[in-house]
């Protein structure tokens, strides 16, 4: 996968993490309509970045965007 596509993928959840707030990765798929592969990388990238906090809600992986 070229880096392009990744930053591009990581704009679209940060975008969508903004104005939603806190997020369950299965939310996050549904509603960006990309494959779990491409939503995990671009969260990655964001992480990376220092731009998004992981925690657990109703038992399953959130992500919110970091302070």
């Amino acid at each position: 996968m070229e880096k392009t596509k990744i930053g591009f993928d990581a704009g679209k959840i940060w975008q969508m993490l903004m104005e939603k707030g806190e997020l369950k990765v299965t939310d996050l798929k549904k509603m960006s309509k990309m494959d779990i592969k491409d939503v995990y990388m671009a969260l990655g990238w964001l992480a990376r970045e220092g731009k998004v906090h992981f925690f657990q809600l109703e038992n399953e992986f959130a992500v919110c965007l970091s302070d």
